[in-house]
């Protein structure tokens, strides 16, 4: 599901997020928009991505780690999965980034688990082109 939220009510670090991931060559980055469905979730929303291989796993966390710290000065409160590169999960307070292997990423199918939510592709979110599909 798409949604029909302007872009403005976007966390500028979610987008700044979703930007780097989009620079470093991150694929399949969607962000899912947890309020759509609960607006009192405690988090706001996920950024989901798919790395090729784990070094560029790893590679997408670091640049990610050091553009929100040293543009927003946002750390994350807790990360997981850096020893073993195949799901990273960064939990930003606000947002969690979930980095994955694809076949990783399929397995567990988080855009199935949170179909209900809304979906924002990183064009979407890049542009500031938010509208009902």
């Amino acid at each position: 599901m798409s949604g029909n939220l302007p872009v403005c009510e976007i966390a500028e670090e979610v987008k700044l997020a979703v930007k780097v991931l989009n620079d470093k060559l991150g694929q399949d980055i969607v962000v899912i928009d947890l309020r759509s469905e609960n607006p009192d979730a405690i988090i706001s929303c996920m950024i989901l991505a798919s790395a090729e291989t784990d070094v560029h796993m790893k590679a997408l966390y670091e640049e990610l780690y050091h553009k929100l710290k040293n543009i927003c000065g946002l750390l994350p409160h807790h990360v997981e999965g850096l020893d073993y590169r195949r799901w990273i999960v960064a939990d930003y307070g606000e947002f969690v980034v979930h980095l994955f292997l694809p076949e990783v990423r399929e397995y567990y199918d988080l855009e199935g688990l949170w179909g209900d939510c809304t979906f924002y592709s990183a064009d979407q979110i890049l542009n500031g082109v938010i509208q009902q599909q």
